[in-house]
């Protein structure tokens, strides 16, 4: 499992630059075509400033049922070792637009934990997308709605619509909008 692994990964790391390429390409052309409304610079920012990207193996690492995610915290893209390659682009494309996309809201709070604050204060991030809450506790609410929103933006982005991902929430999505 381990060899595996490391052969994955060091396949998934040689992949990462042209499916950011090709995300930024996307990204451009919805910004030229007008229905992205976000600075490049900010994209370009977030992906090549912020974020680091890993495939991760869920038996060392907590995992949920997802395929990958984007850790605000960290500035980290995941994506589960075990969905078939052809699929990690596709999931880069999702987690990118929550990362590199979507607007975020930080808000300065207090803590008595020294090793995780600055003078007792920290910066908490309150809200990345459609999702408000509290991302160090875990409390989140309209978590589907930004699954839903992501997704769509991702296969617009795309220009394929065909993804299996969050299909109730993106139906209830559709229910909202009709």
């Amino acid at each position: 499992h381990v060899s595996e692994f490391k052969r994955k990964t060091a396949e998934f790391k040689k992949q990462v630059p042209e499916f950011i390429a090709r995300f930024k390409d996307m990204v451009k052309k919805a910004v030229r075509d007008g229905w992205l409304p976000v600075e490049e610079a900010t994209v370009e920012r977030r992906i090549h400033n912020e974020t680091s990207f890993v495939l991760f193996d869920e038996l060392a690492e907590k995992s949920e049922w997802f395929l990958g995610d984007y850790d605000v915290v960290e500035g980290r893209v995941r994506v589960r070792a075990t969905i078939p390659k052809k699929e990690w682009e596709r999931v880069v494309d999702h987690e990118l637009t929550h990362g590199a996309i979507s607007g975020r809201s930080i808000v300065q709070g207090e803590t008595e934990d020294s090793v995780f604050s600055v003078s007792g204060h920290v910066n908490i991030h309150q809200k990345l997308g459609l999702v408000f809450g509290h991302f160090q506790s875990g409390r989140q609410i309209f978590r589907w709605l930004n699954e839903a929103v992501t997704e769509n933006i991702s296969a617009l982005l795309r220009g394929d619509d065909t993804s299996d991902a969050y299909i109730l929430e993106r139906q209830f999505l559709r229910d909202l909008i009709n």
